[in-house]
């Protein structure tokens, strides 16, 4: 589901430009908002993969002071599993209990 809605942004876009990071600031005006290089991207999207392949139930994602937003706005648009679990605390009793 989530490839058909984004889908739509990228059909336009030739592939070898994904990851050139000057293309997207300047030809599309976007700001990507992170300083991945072009290993890291890579790496994390293998992970990214590596997650859908091995049908994890779960994921956690702790985020403070707002940062896990984008997350949930994108998990949004996708399927239920795995199952993303936001946690907006680092407090050891809040996240035993979630792990419990």
């Amino acid at each position: 589901m989530i490839n058909d809605a984004l889908s739509g942004f990228w059909a336009d876009v030739d592939e070898s430009v994904y990851f050139d990071r000057d293309h997207t600031l300047e030809g599309l005006g976007w700001s990507l908002g992170c300083d991945w290089t072009e290993t890291e991207a890579i790496q994390y999207f293998d992970l990214a993969e590596k997650i859908r392949s091995e049908k994890f139930q779960y994921v956690l994602l702790i985020g403070l002071g707002g940062s896990s937003a984008g997350a949930k706005a994108i998990v949004s648009l996708g399927e239920d599993s795995p199952k993303f679990i936001f946690v907006d605390s680092i407090i050891p009793l809040t996240l035993q209990k979630i792990v419990e």
